[in-house]
Order: structure tokens, then sequence, then C-alpha cells
């Protein structure tokens, strides 16, 4: 009687890994052929190996031809890595099973050479998702954001502000809107923190396009325009 034993060699391989080989759609043939592949690469520690179709044919008790044809159909499903090799192909498993194209199976009927019908798992390529143009943003920016949050004298609510800023394409004009808010600052229309507006109200409502006033409050606290003022 066999008693198996860890001590006399074992196959080291991933459990995420094994358990996509054992969901994965597979015909008897073609998993005979991917365990096999496992054991001559991962079970020698190893990614790939040169394997010869006999090696795989004494292995799994499959023909030589039909071997062969196994593995074309898993190298184009993406199962197995496959190049020429010395003795044989160079064969391994790909370890990025999300790309394995054999989420689908179909069946088809083939006679074989006395015409008795046969029902033979055909693997079909993955469905790629449609790729979608990104959207073109490049001619919206934040490059003078920076700038106009250091010029402007009320720092509350940057995260909005700066959305607001980009959505708007704000860069296109921060020249015209950082010279007004340093002007601003410089005329003493903002010397009183309390009457500055908040920097998203300021963007909101275009509030460089608005008269500038002088460092003179009314009697209710308001700044007045400069025409009030004389």
């Amino acid at each position: 009687m066999s008693s198996p034993q860890l001590e006399d060699g074992y196959v080291r391989i991933a459990n995420e890994l094994l358990e996509a080989i054992i969901r994965a759609p597979l015909s008897k043939r073609e998993l005979m052929i991917v365990l096999a592949v496992v054991r001559k690469t991962y079970g020698y520690g190893k990614k790939t190996d040169d394997i010869s179709l006999s090696q795989l044919a004494q292995m799994t008790g499959v023909d030589r031809s039909n071997v062969s044809r196994a593995i074309n159909d898993l190298a184009t499903a993406g199962v197995l890595s496959k190049r020429q090799g010395r003795y044989g192909q160079v064969l391994g498993l790909n370890k990025n099973y999300q790309k394995w194209a054999v989420a689908k199976t179909a069946t088809r009927c083939q006679n074989d050479n006395r015409g008795v019908a046969k029902i033979a798992t055909v693997l079909l390529p993955k469905q790629q998702p449609q790729k979608t143009t990104p959207k073109d943003n490049s001619k919206r920016s934040s490059i003078h954001f920076d700038e106009f949050w250091s010029a402007y004298p009320k720092k509350t609510g940057r995260k909005p502000s700066l959305k607001k800023w980009t959505d708007r394409n704000l860069d296109s004009i921060a020249t015209k809107i950082i010279s007004n808010v340093q002007a601003r600052v410089a005329s003493g229309e903002w010397s009183n923190i309390q009457y500055v507006p908040n920097p998203l109200t300021y963007l909101n409502q275009d509030r460089w396009e608005d008269e500038m006033t002088m460092n003179k409050y009314n009697s209710d606290g308001m700044a007045m325009t400069m025409e009030d003022a004389l």
C-alpha cells in the first residue's frame, strides 16, 4: 500500500491559482495537460520548463497528437505560455488567470474516422470590454491655482475652490484674476477680512469683473465705491 509523503516531493502553488484552474471550464484533456505542466514547472520550483510532447503524453496517457492540439488550444486561450525550446516547447502557466479566454464554452459535434459523432469542447475567446475614449481634459488644468490661493487673503474652502477653478478652466484667465486679487489687497479694499468674500464665492460670481472700492466704509460698515466716496 502506497503512502505518499511530502518528504518525497510536493508541488507548491498558490491556492488562488489552483482554485482558478479548478473553476476554469477546461476539458478533461486540457486539465490533464495543465496539471502536467504545473507538475513539471512548479514541482521543480520553476516558472517554465522545456517539455517534449513525449513527456506529457507519458505523464497523462494522452496521445501525442492530442497533446499537441491541447497545448495549442491552451496557448491560444492564454492559459499556457508557449515558445520553441531545445527539446520540445518551453511551457508555463499564465498566472494572470483573469485574462484566460475560457470564461465561456460551446460544444460542437465532430465525427471521428468511423462517422461516430463526438462532443468536443471549444474554447471561445473572452469578450474584451469596449474601449471608451477618455474625456479630453487637456484644456483643463489648475497650474495657476496655487498662485491665486497664495494671493487671496481669505483661506477657506480650498478644495471646492480648486474644483471650481479646474471645472471652469480659469487657468485661461489666471493673470486677470490674480491681478485683480492683488489690486484689491493693495488698494486696502480688503483690509477688513470680514468683508472679503469666500474664495469660492469670488470665483462663482466672477468678482474680478466687479468695480473696485476704496478703503472707506459707510455707517453700516459696508465698503463704498470710489464714486460714492467722492
